[in-house]
């Protein structure tokens, strides 16, 4: 496919034609730099993984125009380079929770640093449970087994040992009122029983 031209998409069983775009932006003074990777990400983010729309059914929405329902199921905002990926039902009335940390180590001095927030804090209601996830919540982090690789063979000793580690993850504990760290780039994943 070139540019500018349409793709089809197949939706309900009706094609349907869709249009990419993309959005650059360009400074050339450092001074002018300062945030401009955070809004980048934050827009870049609320465009790709925004809340889901769907239209009501059944209503004549010529005659009266479209609903517009709003509602939050937290009552605390995040730190601001922090994104809530999921908010889900799950299992028994527990509810499935993904965060992502949305800057690079490199992208800013403020925003590129780890961030805390208490999971307590997000909820009205008391929070009994916190299990953290591995990242397709398919099994409980503490109990998965992570594999290791014999990183001779590969490396040959051209990275630095500090770039392959990963951050530590803090215990989630309710005498922390559940409280969470996320450093750059890093996606936790969490199951809240409440």
């Amino acid at each position: 496919m070139g540019v500018g031209m349409f793709a089809l998409v197949w939706c309900k069983g009706r094609g349907v034609l869709r249009r990419g775009g993309r959005k650059t932006t360009l400074a050339n003074d450092v001074r002018h730099r300062k945030g401009l990777m955070w809004k980048a990400r934050r827009s870049q983010t609320q465009e790709e993984k925004g809340p889901y729309k769907s239209p009501e059914q059944g209503r004549n929405e010529e005659k009266s125009g479209p609903r517009v329902y709003q509602f939050s199921g937290v009552k605390m905002e995040l730190p601001e380079n922090v994104h809530l990926l999921t908010l889900e039902p799950w299992k028994d009335g527990k509810i499935l929770l993904r965060f992502e940390h949305i800057m690079e180590k490199s992208d800013d001095l403020r925003l590129s640093r780890a961030s805390e927030f208490s999971i307590q804090d997000l909820f009205e209601a008391k929070v009994q449970k916190v299990t953290e996830m591995t990242l397709g919540a398919n099994q409980i982090l503490s109990s998965s087994r992570r594999f290791k690789w014999n990183e001779d063979k590969f490396t040959s000793g051209t990275k630095n040992d500090q770039d392959r580690t990963a951050p530590e993850r803090n215990v989630i504990q309710s005498s922390d009122y559940f409280k969470v760290i996320l450093y750059p780039m890093q996606i936790r994943t969490f199951v809240v029983e409440f």
